[in-house]
């Protein structure tokens, strides 16, 4: 109850999360939970607060633009907003490792259909991160770059995976 008090609170009221950790943390419980209902319903939400959580208006003196891009992947509109790279990596850690997104794709169809868009929301926003795929994977101090670790995740993750449909979905992001 209390999840849902906060995701009311910090999105809903204000359209801008103001405790990005927090909302993370919870969502992360939610998918890793053996209740389906709190499951589907975090996997539900995630693709509609994602760019919330990354993205922010660059009119907000508070927060500082590190990249430029585009709102959307499949609109040709640029939108001035600031790109949050570190909330990035934490969302990246946080829904993508084992018992994240990847899993739920082995799921029933809806919840499948929902961790695959979230899925290619957040490898959307690691590329549009930069940085370089496999070809320059370690940043200088042996951090990751946002998008060598999603295409490290989904490699092991997901084209390692012992479920089919895990394995299949995986195959089927990487067309879109």
């Amino acid at each position: 109850m209390a999840a849902l008090r906060l995701i009311n609170h910090e999105f809903l009221n204000y359209r801008q999360v103001t405790d990005p950790e927090a909302l993370v943390n919870i969502l992360k419980m939610s998918l890793r939970t053996s209740n389906l209902h709190l499951t589907n319903a975090a996997l539900s939400a995630l693709p509609a607060i994602l760019p919330s959580l990354i993205t922010r208006p660059t009119h907000a003196a508070q927060f500082t633009s590190s990249a430029s891009l585009v709102a959307s992947s499949t609109t040709s509109s640029v939108s001035s907003t600031a790109f949050d790279v570190a909330v990035l990596r934490s969302v990246l850690i946080a829904f993508l490792p084992t018992g994240g997104i990847i899993d739920r794709l082995g799921d029933k169809e809806k919840a499948q259909a929902k961790a695959r868009e979230t899925l290619v929301l957040l490898g959307g926003y690691a590329f549009r991160a930069g940085g370089g795929g496999t070809m320059s994977t370690k940043l200088g101090k042996g951090q990751e770059t946002p998008l060598s670790f999603f295409e490290r995740i989904l490699k092991e993750g997901g084209l390692g995976s012992k479920v089919w449909k895990v394995r299949e979905q995986v195959c089927y992001i990487s067309l879109i």
